[in-house]
């Protein structure tokens, strides 16, 4: 359905079947509609093992074509000449999807929120893509957005509903009181209609249904073509950012890399504000009037470095050359601005649009000198969710409209920076599977987000995270600022495959305890570097319509074989996979093999404890050798002992200040 500007005013016009056809399973790829006296055309449906999708949309317009304010999925007119309930909404139609639960993931953060019940939201538009706040959405910077689908349904089943290429529009779930809909916002009332007579949409929607809201997302998932990498240098070194430091403007890089080279990172990632101003691409002499040493040391440390760069953002663009032509414009033709929450009263950015010559050829030549004068192993892209919506302003061309906007910015971007260096990662935060083609990693980024409840929100995050993780695709677990509460962090990420950090180089203006430091030295030491997998999720759970995702002990598991897995304690939920059914434990503990073997069999096993306690872990010969590692080197260790196929390693309060982890030696 279509909410249209027409010569008349404002009309909405619903697709019905076309008069005298009959559906049947025989005739049901295309099926021709009719839009009330404004026009005509037809659906091509394809049922797919995963689902079903509208591979095509064609409408023919009968006379000039309308201007599509909004399009929708799941509407219906309402009837107010009578006594009816209505809802307060002001146009003659209502979103008529009808669902008890909601999974949007990452749809509200801080403390972090997936599932909802129908009247949980009243009357609000939940963006799906890049543009959150800006439509009225609970912020939420980065990741997972844009995933540009949503599930809903009940215990008896789920159906996940989202897009089939990347829209040009807006795309985001719709709600008014408790029902539901799609809506694609196009605002061509402002920006002018399409003049040719026929539209066509390609795989504008692709349902799946499962039992559940995750198995259901992950149908939709495997309805796409999961991307070739052409990047040899992925996996990626792990990472350490400087934004612990910088987002309290507190600039120092020597600091940083001296930590996380001593714990074993292997890039050290620039972040904002490294540039002279906003999108320039030139580093501030004035704030890091050392620069070009500061890399240099960097790579003395053994450390790559990675740089961060705004996407559509740019301070001052008529330094750069651009003009007001080259910049998202308003509905007064003046340029708009944007930042992280569309806050009036807050500094912005002018946008830069994508379909200006001028502006891509300044886009590929800054990305191109950067990679020249930095030579970057990492693009840390960001602010993709910081542009404005339809509402405000749209790129000249339509073809770059809507979702296709930051889409189009990521993709300009990552060919200009791998025409230089191939194995140049590009970092970015969307789960979507139509934004991974030009994506190396996903970062659950830095949980600033998730306000205090780091623990719950980083575990719901990683639950989302593993949608994709047989998408060759890194994913970096980060931490949060807190240096208190990154073992939950490092539990989870060491499932997830990649460690990365934005800690402080001091806790509260002190040496961080070395029993931190060991953690974070153990995932830097001892991560898988595959990036194709899948979860083993024990007794976690990627949540129900009764209980909210949460992860207590759960694995990875690559060619069928358990080669990570992170446990916790908890006694209200055994675990009773017979993979672990040998292995006892208290406290937190992670196993990971260092070959490609089960951690059961690995020739080479690491354990990291969290807590003081002890594991048991079958081992049907003696091992060679356990060796205690530090952030300081090897140390003694004699507290482990081997009977009856089984081995113990037990750790002490005062030795887990001092401990990253074992390495369990079965080489022989």
């Amino acid at each position: 359905a279509c909410w249209l500007q027409t010569e008349q005013g404002n009309n909405y016009v619903k697709a019905i079947l076309k008069p005298g056809f009959s559906l049947t399973e025989s005739n049901s790829d295309q099926i021709p509609i009719v839009l009330g006296d404004l026009g005509e055309g037809y659906l091509i449906m394809k049922k797919e093992s995963w689902g079903i999708e509208i591979n095509e949309l064609v409408i023919n317009w009968k006379t000039k074509a309308p201007a599509i304010i909004e399009m929708y999925f799941g509407t219906s007119a309402t009837d107010n000449s009578g006594s009816t309930v209505m809802a307060t909404w002001d146009r003659p139609f209502m979103p008529d999807w009808r669902a008890g639960y909601y999974c949007i993931p990452g749809a509200k953060e801080g403390p972090v929120q997936s599932y909802f019940r129908m009247w949980d939201f009243g009357n609000t538009n939940i963006a799906l893509g890049s543009f959150a706040t800006t439509l009225g959405a609970p912020y939420g910077a980065a990741f997972p957005r844009p995933t540009l689908y949503a599930s809903m349904g009940s215990d008896k089943g789920f159906v996940t509903i989202g897009a089939g290429t990347v829209p040009d529009a807006a795309l985001s779930l719709c709600l008014q009181s408790t029902n539901s809909c799609l809506k694609l916002l196009y605002r061509e009332d402002l920006w002018k209609a399409s003049t040719t007579l026929s539209r066509k949409w390609e795989k504008p929607l692709r349902i799946s249904v499962s039992n559940d809201a995750y198995s259901s997302i992950k149908k939709y998932y495997s309805s796409f073509t999961k991307p070739e990498r052409k990047t040899a240098a992925v996996p990626v070194k792990s990472i350490w950012n400087t934004w612990g430091m910088w987002k309290d403007r507190k600039y120092p890089i020597r600091p940083i890399a001296d930590l996380s080279s001593r714990l074993g990172a292997g890039m050290l990632v620039l972040d904002d504000p490294w540039e002279e101003s906003q999108g320039a691409g030139k580093p501030s002499l004035k704030r890091f009037p050392e620069f070009n040493n500061d890399l240099a040391y960097i790579r003395s440390k053994n450390l790559q470095v990675g740089i961060w760069e705004t996407m559509g953002w740019i301070s001052e663009p008529y330094a750069a050359g651009l003009t007001d032509a080259d910049l998202i414009l308003n509905k007064n033709g003046k340029p708009c601005k944007g930042n992280w929450a569309f806050n009036p009263w807050s500094e912005g950015y002018y946008c830069l649009d994508i379909s200006s010559e001028k502006t891509r050829k300044f886009l590929q030549e800054r990305t191109i000198a950067v990679m020249k004068s930095i030579r970057p192993a990492l693009i840390k892209l960001d602010f993709g969710y910081g542009l404005p919506d339809p509402n405000m302003g749209v790129p000249a061309n339509p073809l770059y409209r809507g979702e296709r906007y930051s889409y189009e910015l990521l993709k300009l971007i990552s060919e200009a920076a791998k025409s230089v260096d191939p194995n140049v990662v590009i970092m970015y935060y969307s789960i979507s599977p139509l934004f991974l083609a030009h994506a190396d990693m996903v970062s659950l980024d830095d949980q600033g987000d998730l306000g205090l409840d780091i623990k719950g929100g980083h575990q719901e995050w990683s639950i989302w995270a593993s949608l994709i993780s047989e998408y060759n695709t890194i994913i970096s677990g980060s931490s949060s600022y807190d240096w208190d509460q990154d073992d939950e962090v490092i539990l989870n990420s060491f499932i997830l495959g990649h460690p990365g950090s934005v800690l402080a180089s001091h806790l509260n203006d002190q040496k961080v305890p070395e029993k931190y430091l060991n953690r974070r030295f153990a995932i830097n030491q001892w991560y898988r570097k595959t990036t194709n997998w899948s979860p083993l999720w024990l007794n976690s759970s990627t949540g129900s319509t009764v209980k909210p995702p949460v992860i207590n002990s759960w694995g990875r598991m690559e060619n069928n074989k358990l080669t990570a897995v992170s446990l916790r304690e908890n006694s209200k939920s055994p675990i009773t996979d017979k993979k672990l059914e040998k292995i006892k434990w208290t406290g937190r503990w992670t196993l990971i093999a260092q070959d490609d073997a089960d951690i059961l069999s690995s020739a080479m096993l690491a354990c990291v404890p969290y807590d003081a306690g002890w594991i048991s872990i079958p081992a049907q010969v003696k091992p060679v050798s356990v060796e205690r590692k530090s952030v300081s080197g090897s140390l003694p260790y004699d507290k482990w002992s081997w009977k009856d196929g089984q081995l113990l390693i037990s750790v002490s309060a005062a030795e887990l200040e001092q401990t990253a982890g074992f390495l369990i030696n079965q080489k022989r």
